[in-house]
């Protein structure tokens, strides 16, 4: 019977490469993430700029061609937020999220999770109209975990770091119910850096309730994320 080894050096280099992947949705998502923090917009008359809301989200990520996505293929992330708006002009939005995957690689059974929570600053103007840019920053803090189970034993490896986000985007009203939301955000977390794409459409049901759906690109790993969500306005 052969007994694996565990090589704590390259279980940091996998956990490392999924603290960069993770940054970019927190979602955003977050990151967050992501996964995944965009802000979202309302109808034609007004945005959910200047509003005060809580949403949630459930993204399905692609890890892309790479090594992550040849150990664990896909993953899941849980995400929550909660705006308030300060003025006329500026939002901040309080942000966590939870992700989780399974995989194997080298006879090893792999466990990998990350929680992240962010602080971001939102500045908008032209808000009520139909066409709302908006641009923020803020922090992330990421915590990650991976677990590996073989034949000789167990070992986990953990990590935490602080990361910096920032980007610029715009609200668009489709229809009286319709929106559209664009954003790109520039982000450096665990001494990586790497840009990320996100689009989200909402549907409002009613005047507080928006049912959600979104994607979200990072441009530099080649990682993707598909999520759904609800946003309640009070």
């Amino acid at each position: 019977m052969s007994v694996y080894m565990i090589n704590s050096e390259n279980l940091n280099q996998i956990l490392k490469e999924q603290g960069t992947i993770m940054n970019g949705k927190v979602k955003f998502g977050l990151l967050s993430c992501i996964w995944i923090l965009l802000t979202s917009g309302f109808l034609s008359a007004e945005t959910t700029f200047g509003k005060n809301y809580v949403e949630g989200s459930l993204s399905f990520i692609n890890f892309g061609d790479g090594e992550m996505s040849e150990i664990f293929g896909n993953a899941n992330e849980i995400s929550g937020k909660i705006n308030f708006n300060i003025t006329s002009h500026f939002d901040l939005s309080l942000g966590a999220g939870y992700f989780w995957a399974e995989g194997s690689d080298q006879g090893f059974n792999l466990d990998l999770s990350s929680t992240s929570i962010s602080l971001i600053l939102n500045y908008f103007f032209n808000n009520g109209n139909q066409f709302v840019p908006y641009f923020r920053s803020g922090i992330i803090f990421l915590s990650s975990e991976l677990k590996a189970t073989g034949f000789g034993g167990s070992e986990t490896v953990e990590e935490s770091d602080f990361g910096l986000l920032v980007g610029f985007g715009f609200g668009y009203s489709i229809t009286e119910n319709v929106y559209l939301n664009l954003g790109l955000d520039y982000y450096t977390v665990n001494d990586e850096d790497g840009l990320q794409f996100a689009a989200q459409i909402g549907f409002w049901f009613n005047e507080s309730i928006i049912g959600t759906f979104g994607g979200s690109l990072d441009l530099d790993n080649d990682s993707s994320a598909v999520s759904v969500g609800v946003i309640i306005s009070f």
